[in-house]
């Protein structure tokens, strides 16, 4: 089987061995100089048998990958294990082009319009006579070919937006992390947790990747500490397993994940496996996945009974009038008491008594 050793060294195409700045090793070994560059060619050509519809590794292979210490770097002395449901599919190059599109597009629309010969302002009454002028006829005043006339061809609002089915996009998921694992670029991590939020400390780390650029997979509730010390850093960015994306996977170079983290992505796409593919009719079970992503699912919650239950933790009487605490509708209840206290006055002043008596 293809067992990854921690300990041997990785040449990347040529030169030296390949490190993390805390001393982390590629899985594989490849053959420096002409040969290894032409090896690499032939296995990642679009046009091959691999690429098309092989898969990369044999279906009876182990693949194991170490974990080692993200603050030191020494391997750990634990290995995980990769499930071929996601990290041995057919590297289709189609599928990763559609879905890295379908994201770049997502979203881009344009909101600029011209004045078209129905639109613009002008009569419609034929500027000149048909003959007579020795000149190229016109029927109307808003012509293109007129000065203050339409533009012929203008631009329109557009949505670029692209349509993939969710299926698909599942399907790019996977076949995405089959691809980071074939091309070297998937590291794993006991966590990410650091002691400070301190950026110093987290780009002492990955200093030597010498420019890389590195995406962090995490699980849903990361450290709070690595949150605040990724954010300024240029060359790498941080994601959660729910947002992992086959975008970025493809813009960085090295793909880090947590063990935590890789346990929640496979919960995720195995959750929303079972979800596509199940009966559209039948009403959905809640699954593993919607209390971790804060999903709600099911019939809608009933509200007025939330609301009585909201009033129970607050200790409120519903039988007692409830207090108002907004200053508006406060000032202006004070207001309501100003004016009727004031309306009862002039009822009862000796003016209006006599007025009653007089009307009566």
């Amino acid at each position: 089987g293809i067992y990854l050793q921690p300990e041997k060294r990785v040449q990347r195409q040529t030169g030296p061995s390949v490190h993390s700045p805390s001393g982390f090793i590629l899985f594989c070994v490849h053959e420096s100089g002409d040969q290894a560059r032409a090896d690499r060619k032939n296995r990642r050509s679009a046009n091959s048998a691999e690429a098309m519809g092989d898969l990369p590794f044999p279906k009876t292979a182990e693949l194991q990958m170490p974990v080692y210490d993200f603050v030191s770097g020494e391997y750990s002395g634990e290995n995980v294990s990769l499930d071929h449901k996601y990290f041995n599919l057919p590297l289709r190059r189609d599928i990763i082009h559609n879905i890295f599109d379908y994201h770049r597009k997502f979203g881009w629309r344009t909101f600029k319009t011209t004045l078209t010969k129905g639109t613009t302002a002008g009569s419609g009454v034929k500027p000149f006579p048909q003959k007579g002028r020795g000149k190229a006829r016109q029927g109307n005043k808003r012509s293109p070919l007129l000065i203050g006339g339409a533009k012929a061809h203008g631009k329109v609002p557009r949505d670029f937006t692209i349509e993939l089915n969710r299926k698909y996009k599942l399907l790019g998921l996977k076949t995405m992390l089959s691809t980071c694992l074939f091309e070297n670029k998937l590291i794993f991590i006991q966590n990410e947790s650091i002691e400070f939020p301190k950026t110093k400390i987290l780009d002492g780390i990955v200093r030597n990747f010498k420019g890389s650029k590195l995406l962090f997979v995490t699980s849903v509730n990361p450290c709070e500490n690595f949150k605040l010390a990724v954010q300024n850093i240029f060359n790498v960015k941080a994601l959660t397993a729910g947002e992992f994306n086959v975008k970025d996977a493809v813009k960085h170079d090295f793909v880090i994940f947590t063990k935590e983290g890789l346990e929640q992505l496979e919960l995720i796409l195995d959750n929303t496996e079972q979800d596509y593919y199940r009966m559209g009719n039948a009403p959905r079970e809640p699954l593993p996945y919607d209390e971790l992503l804060g999903r709600q699912v099911g019939k809608k919650p009933d509200y007025f009974e939330l609301a009585k239950k909201e009033v129970e933790t607050l200790g409120i009487d519903p039988s007692q009038d409830v207090e108002i605490y907004s200053k508006s509708l406060q000032g202006y209840l004070e207001k309501a008491e100003q004016y009727e206290t004031e309306r009862k006055k002039i009822q009862d002043s000796p003016d209006m008594l006599w007025v009653n008596k007089k009307e009566n």
